[in-house]
């Protein structure tokens, strides 16, 4: 994946949502691979950080096997991804800080993903 350009985000599902998406997966146009994005500035014009994974990974965390901060902090490249457009597209861009991600920008250690029984 090229790391340099801004990239277009389809939101495909939201897992978290308390007045504006928390936690939310995406896709872009013709890749194989599944973002994760997660709100870390919820002030005037939300931010998130997001993850390029394989669904597989993501898998790991929907069914219980690892929580939220491992899935992000075991991660080597990050994105800075933008609230949506009028298009309804986030833009992510990448986000790099010497190597590491912001300490305060990772979730708390034990959160996990609740199935929702609809």
């Amino acid at each position: 994946m090229d790391g340099t350009k801004e990239k277009t985000i389809d939101v495909c599902e939201i897992l978290e949502f308390y007045d504006l998406p928390q936690l939310f997966t995406g896709k872009t146009e013709g890749d194989d691979k599944i973002w994760v994005c997660l709100l870390v500035e919820s002030t005037h014009l939300p931010k998130y950080l997001g993850i390029h994974i394989p669904e597989s990974r993501l898998e790991e965390y929907t069914s219980g096997s690892i929580d939220l901060r491992r899935l992000f902090s075991t991660e080597s490249e990050y994105y800075l991804v933008s609230t949506p457009y009028r298009d309804g597209k986030y833009r992510a861009v990448p986000y790099k800080l010497d190597g590491i991600v912001r300490e305060c920008f990772l979730p708390d250690h034990g959160f996990y993903h609740k199935r929702r029984n609809i």
